[in-house]
């Protein structure tokens, strides 16, 4: 179904997603790794991989019954203030003057 999907691990570029299982006894919980370069795009593979799990593993009866939505909201949250953070990070680096190691424009501050 997760390779149909594209949902894996890309052995040459080292990035992907990756499952575990949590408890080898019981085998009731999954675990899944997403890696990427940046963290946006590790939080928006890792959003949309459970968003096409639930959509594989729920029944049609169960869209909003499970907890997949919340926590795919929840991702998507902190996507949105790691965009932010990213952008003011730019901005910031962008308006320290050259020169000036970064230390000491935090020590003005």
């Amino acid at each position: 179904m997760c390779r149909a999907q594209g949902i894996g691990y890309d052995l040459k570029e080292r990035q992907g997603c990756v499952f575990t299982l949590l408890d080898s006894y019981s085998r009731t919980s999954v675990g899944m790794l997403c890696i990427h370069e940046q963290l946006p795009s590790a939080l928006a593979t890792f959003a949309r991989n459970l968003h096409v799990i639930h959509q594989e593993l729920s029944s049609p009866a169960m869209q909003g019954v499970t907890n997949f939505h919340a926590v795919i909201k929840d991702i998507e949250s902190i996507l949105g203030v790691t965009v932010v953070n990213e952008e003011l990070t730019k901005g910031e680096e962008e308006a320290t003057p050259s020169g000036q190691d970064k230390a000491a424009v935090v020590q003005k501050k």
